[in-house]
């Protein structure tokens, strides 16, 4: 090997976590052998082969089942291996999603050879089961419950609407930067006096008296919340859609101070 290609000795990389597999499925749907691929309602990487697929719920299926002969009320299960970490929810009777990340790991190369520790310890098991309930909360929030789409629309509808709502969705995910927070799910509010927070909320009425097809409103600025009609569960569903997949660039331009000063200025406020 030649100098140029040569990695310099004792060189280490860090190698963060990612997404290997995201999926939806409803055991149920497929009643005899040969129709595997009827329980299948969503499945990202969508160019992973149809036995990939089959091969990679079968897998869940069978860890569900040996988990459940122990609590057959479990909603949440993880399986632990050596490279990877899978989390299964049960949001609705029947319907199961999973989530699949690889392990965060350490590339060492000394004396040209390559050795790779995974940092089991550095994923949390209740952050990233947190991440799951958080897109089915999203997903319902804005769609209604898996069995409502189902009676209402039928299974063909659902899974488009699974996948127009989930593949963008799991594109804005930093799986690498989740943390506690996932968990607490927190919503920022922005401090005001009280006479500003009248006027705000005396806007926020006015506007909905003048547009009575308003059912409820929330008033932000920047990332923080001001004012919310919603209920708080709602409320907390909301915000994360908002600042984490609608407007995460805009609100890192503003809060930067990237944009020039008069159109901030001008423009800061209700969203």
């Amino acid at each position: 090997m030649s100098s140029e290609n040569a990695q310099p000795p004792g060189q280490v990389n860090l190698v963060l976590s990612g997404l290997v597999n995201f999926f939806v499925f409803n055991s149920s749907l497929s009643t005899r052998e040969g129709t595997e691929e009827n329980k299948i309602l969503y499945f990202q990487p969508n160019h992973d082969s149809l036995d990939s697929k089959i091969r990679a719920i079968g897998l869940s299926e069978a860890v569900i089942k040996f988990s459940t002969t122990f609590d057959k009320d479990k909603y949440e299960v993880v399986m632990h291996t050596h490279k990877h970490r899978q989390f299964h929810f049960q949001p609705e009777p029947e319907y199961w999603m999973c989530l699949t990340i690889t392990l965060p790991a350490v590339e060492s190369v000394i004396n040209g050879q390559t050795s790779v520790e995974y940092k089991e310890d550095d994923v949390h098991n209740a952050v990233y089961q947190a991440v799951l309930r958080h897109a089915y909360d999203m997903f319902r929030f804005f769609n209604g419950t898996i069995n409502s789409l189902v009676e209402t629309l039928g299974i063909e509808q659902l899974k488009e609407k699974l996948d127009e709502f989930l593949t963008p969705y799991l594109s804005s995910l930093r799986l690498d930067n989740c943390d506690l927070l996932e968990i607490l799910n927190g919503v920022h509010f922005l401090p005001l006096d009280r006479f500003t927070y009248l006027k705000i909320q005396s806007f926020v009425n006015q506007t909905e008296a003048l547009f009575p097809i308003i059912v409820s409103s929330c008033f932000f600025y920047n990332d923080m919340l001001v004012w919310s009609g919603l209920e708080q569960h709602d409320m907390r569903i909301l915000y994360r859609y908002i600042t984490q997949t609608v407007f995460p660039n805009e609100f890192e331009m503003e809060l930067s101070g990237s944009r020039p000063s008069s159109v901030h200025q001008d423009t800061a406020g209700a969203r």
